[in-house]
């Protein structure tokens, strides 16, 4: 009878374990502030025009932001995919005729990843998360900001005819996840990002990579 009576007021918390792994599908979005800027590799022809645009360029500010869904193989391993809008690109000083300006170059795509992510199940409420994956991305837009320093000139332009259409990449993060209601967990997580195919295909060669902080929020289906 005793133990009968054990086993009964155990069930509730056998339940309660199993329930964390009954949820194999999930749903969620997602947002991150990158910095963004470029890979730069040259012929030999072209080196020292490489080192003068490496003194030139600079990193600017982008984002990525979508929706994705997955599934738990294992409680502790899953793999997800999504659609993605990310906006990424650089930023170079000038010289004009009417003084120094800048010109920031702007590039959205919109992106389709794979990822792997393995979560460290660990008694605390906050457990470790490490991800790796690819993106595949089609762009949507090219365009050129021109901010002539001290002055109130500012053209935007689209070009980038010879811009390559299609980008393929890789991407990485490391950061935590935390239940923050039944079926709700909150990610936090550093993602690095870095494209594999060159912005043209010219004699130097531009590779965009961004690194930023990724907010998500997912629902355990």
């Amino acid at each position: 009878m005793k133990k009968l009576l054990c086993i009964w007021m155990l069930l509730p918390l056998f339940a309660q374990s199993q329930d964390s792994t009954l949820h194999k599908v999930f749903i969620g979005v997602s947002f991150s502030n990158d910095l963004c800027y470029r890979l730069a590799k040259a012929d030999n022809d072209v080196l020292e025009l490489k080192s003068e645009f490496d003194s030139l360029e600079s990193s600017r500010y982008g984002m990525t932001t979508g929706i994705f869904g997955g599934y738990f193989i294992r409680p502790n391993f899953s793999i997800q995919t999504g659609l993605l809008f990310t906006r990424r690109g650089y930023a170079i000083d000038t010289l004009m005729a009417a003084g120094l300006a800048n010109m920031k170059f702007n590039y959205s795509y919109l992106e389709l990843p794979i990822r792997a992510t393995h979560v460290f199940r660990m008694q605390s409420k906050v457990q470790p998360i490490v991800s790796l994956g690819l993106f595949a991305g089609y762009m949507l837009k090219h365009r050129t900001t021109l901010y002539e320093i001290g002055a109130p000139l500012r053209l935007t332009y689209q070009d980038g005819q010879a811009t390559s259409r299609f980008n393929l990449g890789v991407a990485a993060s490391c950061g935590f996840q935390k239940n923050i209601w039944p079926n709700y967990l909150f990610q936090l997580d550093g993602v690095f990002r870095q494209s594999i195919t060159p912005l043209s295909d010219t004699p130097l060669k531009r590779y965009l990579f961004s690194a930023g902080v990724n907010l998500s929020l997912t629902r355990l289906l």
